[in-house]
């Protein structure tokens, strides 16, 4: 499972590099850098006119980082408990078909 992770990243890094070149990659990768920025700051690319910042809209951008992080951990622990569950359902595999448990009676 690990390898074809690599493996298939590998593969799509190639596709896209193929696809669109080193300049297309660095365009992406702009914007990319950009549009994240936008998001984590929470600037809209249609505000037209800069506002004085109040106390509301400081605790808005605290709230809205606090969500983007919660978001991520939530996935992290996700993906841990993902792997630590297959690797738990293949040691008691292995347990099993070593008569550890009498599981017939």
């Amino acid at each position: 499972m690990p390898l074809q992770v690599f493996g298939y990243t590998i593969a799509l890094i190639g596709l896209i590099y193929y696809g669109v070149g080193y300049e297309g990659v660095l365009t992406y990768y702009a914007y990319t850098t950009k549009f994240t920025k936008q998001i984590w700051e929470g600037e809209s690319s249609e505000k037209k006119f800069e506002t004085a910042s109040t106390g509301r809209e400081r605790r808005g951008g605290i709230v809205r980082k606090m969500v983007i992080v919660g978001v991520f951990m939530l996935c992290v622990v996700g993906l841990v408990a993902g792997f630590a569950a297959r690797s738990g359902q293949a040691h008691f595999e292995e347990k099993v078909g070593k008569g550890w448990f009498d599981l017939g009676g």
